[in-house]
């Protein structure tokens, strides 16, 4: 029940606030009569580690399958999510799986995409993460 009602402010306050997302990454999610700020990232990074769409700082390929994101905050509490994807039907190996990883504090996070035998491989992502103020 709470994170539907996360996920139904989150919509509400995304789409009543689209220049404001765009700009800052603040939006402030009304829980139970409290208002929690937080930002939001997202983009699409391709198999070579550009950044193709998004509102990070940068995107970076640091080695096969393994690649960095930087935000213009601290990570610390961040929670990351990436999947398998490319921006305009570029390719991409929609098979094997993604794993995202925030350290408690500065300024990176990492992805780390895999193919079906699960050995680290160059593939397009999606990512969003959704961060503390």
């Amino acid at each position: 029940m709470k994170l539907t009602v996360l996920i139904a402010a989150l919509i509400i306050s995304i789409s009543a606030t689209t220049n404001v997302l765009a700009h800052n990454k603040v939006v402030v999610v009304p829980l139970n009569d409290n208002s929690v700020p937080i930002r939001i990232y997202y983009g699409s990074v391709t198999g070579f580690g550009a950044l193709e769409s998004g509102n990070i700082v940068a995107a970076s390929r640091i080695s096969e399958g393994v690649y960095s994101l930087e935000i213009d905050g601290d990570v610390g509490g961040c929670a990351l999510n990436a999947t398998k994807g490319s921006q305009g039907g570029g390719a991409s190996n929609l098979y094997g799986n993604v794993n995202a990883s925030v350290p408690s504090a500065g300024n990176t996070m990492t992805v780390r995409t895999r193919n079906n035998t699960l050995a680290l491989d160059d593939t397009d992502f999606h990512f969003t993460a959704i961060c503390p103020k």
